[in-house]
């Protein structure tokens, strides 16, 4: 049980308990990562078929520019929570952790 995991009192859990229970809560963002791949991938394939090496080089550089502010955003976004959660796990603020990570 995943609520076991916060008990002090019980065992740690298992390596495969833990990969079932990352690969739980990571599957949709792979999904996400996958399938938003595959809409770039179908971008470049359409502007291709149309007439001119122009409209594929622009598929791509827009895509590689929007990729790279989104990216850019989330690790940013990443590092302030990642920085918010460790200071609340140093103050003992188990509450405020559990707010910062959902």
């Amino acid at each position: 049980d995943e609520a076991d995991m916060f008990n002090p009192n019980s065992a740690p859990p298992s390596n495969g308990k833990l990969l079932k229970i990352f690969t739980k809560v990571a599957g949709p963002n792979i999904l996400t990562g996958v399938l938003s791949f595959l809409s770039n991938v179908t971008l470049v394939v359409y502007a291709g078929r149309m007439d001119g090496s122009i409209n594929v080089a622009v598929v791509g550089l827009a895509g590689t520019c929007i990729g790279i502010m989104i990216f850019s955003l989330m690790i940013g976004l990443n590092a302030a929570q990642e920085t918010l959660t460790s200071q609340a796990f140093g103050a003992v603020n188990l509450r405020l952790c559990g707010i910062y990570l959902n």
